[in-house]
């Protein structure tokens, strides 16, 4: 418990630290993420995330195993700053490897955008990207 308490006392003094260099709307854009990964993605605990800032807007680009569908890995599109989902692509991967841009999976958008469909990797990326 004392290297639990000792380790997160020094991520957080890295944060601070990392942080007086860095723009205050960046800055509050990763809490925002965090802090909408935390409260409404509770069930992914494995995974890789990024932080996108594109046009004012604070993204979360999050993959991981889904919990959905068996056997197969999740990519979801979120807004950083509520936590709502934008954009999800559920396909089969191998272990330790990254989808390919020709890899088919079922593609969700929300807000009626682009239709519920199957399509390519490459294909969510550029709707997703439209989001």
């Amino acid at each position: 418990m004392r290297s639990l308490v000792i380790g997160t006392i020094m991520a957080a003094a890295v944060s601070i630290a990392y942080a007086k260099d860095r723009p205050a709307a960046k800055q509050s854009c990763q809490e925002q993420a965090f802090g909408s990964l935390v409260r409404n993605w509770p069930g992914v605990t494995k995974g890789q995330f990024e932080i996108i800032e594109k046009d004012q807007r604070c993204l979360l680009f999050l993959q991981a195993d889904s919990k959905m569908f068996a056997g197969k890995r999740a990519a979801w599109l979120i807004e950083g700053r509520n936590g709502d989902l934008l954009a999800e692509f559920y396909a089969p991967i191998a272990p330790g490897s990254a989808w390919k841009v020709d890899d088919r999976g079922l593609c969700s958008f929300r807000g009626g955008k682009f239709p519920t469909s199957n399509c390519t990797w490459a294909d969510w990326m550029d709707k997703a990207d439209q989001m």
